[in-house]
């Protein structure tokens, strides 16, 4: 997908027409006076319009084609802009620091939303805050129709079962990783797990970065190891998903509460065994008995066949209505003044991956205050004028 930048900061005439005030430190910059963000209000048809933007996500990250503003476009007009009423931003940077507007959170890693930074959050944890709704990441990878398993020929999938377990992982950090190398490793004592990432690739080739070609992947295999970066109650990432997605039986380690989303009897999941050597002789026995193995392929992914409510896109919109609907006057986090602190910060703010090239990074030194450089880092994130009262 193609990155699309921000809108730059207005240039040439129309920034005189700006009223500007002095800020009182050297060099003397002048900051444009906010105007009224009334206007991101506007009907536009049936559809209000929603002036937002996306920071600190990662270098590519499309502000247009992205899952946020596929989603929020069924129900309001989007304006990206560089002067937000709302921001949706990531774990990849600093650059939200810099805005004053409602911030919303938004991680697909296992860390807790900071509330002294955003107003609201959606991540993958149990937190009892109305500012915060749990959306794990994996319905952002498809719909509960992309691993239903009505209208398909068993027969048929089970003869395309030909290899017996995958594996595929990118992360190098082997001591956040330590767990489940060590299961594919002992697993790999009974009979060899086909390793197609980047660790441990046992295959000659790494399996392609997309999630729709790891998936045609996963299809040939009766069993997929599938564990989380880490133990944590909510923390349920794509992994076990993706392996839904192939219909084939995921190994599954992570959230302990993984059977309030899925149904356990569809997959192994180590919570139910207690320990490796019991989970091992499980796959073991499923491998070698079909009729046993193709009872668990059977089972529905779903509790009851019914999706889980982190499906339901009304329950996002109805999150993002919410805050829409206070307003950019209701705001708790930031500052309503550029202070001094705000200025330190981006003063040394170095633009994140996601923001380079819509915003190129300027050369920036700590302890040079010429007011050149100080100029060209404001240039690079907001619209300022040196004042026209004298030189700075």
């Amino acid at each position: 997908m193609s990155f699309v930048p921000p809108l730059e900061p207005s240039v040439g005439p129309l920034r005189t027409q700006i009223p500007f005030v002095t800020y009182p430190v050297f060099p003397r910059i002048c900051l444009p006076i906010s105007g009224s963000r009334s206007d991101a209000f506007a009907m536009a048809g049936s559809k209000k319009v929603i002036r937002l933007d996306f920071s600190d996500f990662y270098y590519g990250y499309s502000k247009t084609h992205n899952y946020f503003h596929r989603l929020l476009s069924e129900r309001y007009d989007l304006e990206i802009s560089d002067k937000p009423d709302f921001l949706i931003y990531s774990h990849e940077g600093d650059h939200h620091k810099i805005h004053n507007c409602v911030k919303i959170f938004f991680t697909v890693e296992s860390i807790e939303p900071n509330f002294s930074e955003c107003d609201y959050s959606l991540t993958c944890h149990y937190l009892d805050d109305p500012r915060h709704l749990r959306f794990p990441i994996y319905p952002m990878y498809g719909d509960p129709s992309s691993i239903s398993k009505e209208r398909i020929d068993m027969q048929k999938l089970l003869a395309e079962k030909t290899r017996f377990c995958s594996f595929i992982v990118s992360n190098p950090n082997l001591k956040k990783t330590r767990r489940r190398i060590a299961f594919f490793e002992k697993l790999s004592a009974y009979k060899k797990v086909d390793s197609g990432g980047k660790v441990f690739n046992n295959l000659g080739y790494q399996v392609p970065g997309s999630s729709e070609e790891k998936v045609a992947f996963l299809k040939h295999y009766k069993f997929n190891l599938c564990f989380e970066n880490k133990y944590l109650p909510g923390y349920t990432t794509e992994k076990i998903f993706e392996a839904m997605q192939a219909i084939c039986v995921p190994i599954y380690w992570g959230n302990p509460k993984i059977g309030q989303e899925f149904n356990t009897r569809s997959f192994l999941n180590y919570e139910d065994f207690g320990n490796d050597d019991a989970l091992i002789e499980k796959i073991i026995e499923l491998d070698q008995n079909e009729a046993a193995y193709s009872k668990v392929l059977q089972q529905p992914y779903f509790t009851g066949g019914q999706p889980n409510e982190f499906f339901s896109r009304e329950r996002l919109l109805d999150f993002f209505g919410e805050i829409f609907e206070n307003g950019p006057g209701k705001k708790t986090a930031g500052k309503t003044f550029f202070t001094f602190g705000r200025w330190k910060l981006v003063r040394q703010h170095k633009p994140n991956r996601s923001d380079k090239e819509s915003n190129p990074p300027t050369p920036v030194r700590r302890g040079l205050w010429t007011g050149r450089k100080i100029l060209g880092i404001f240039q690079t994130h907001s619209p300022v004028q040196l004042s026209s009262t004298g030189p700075c």
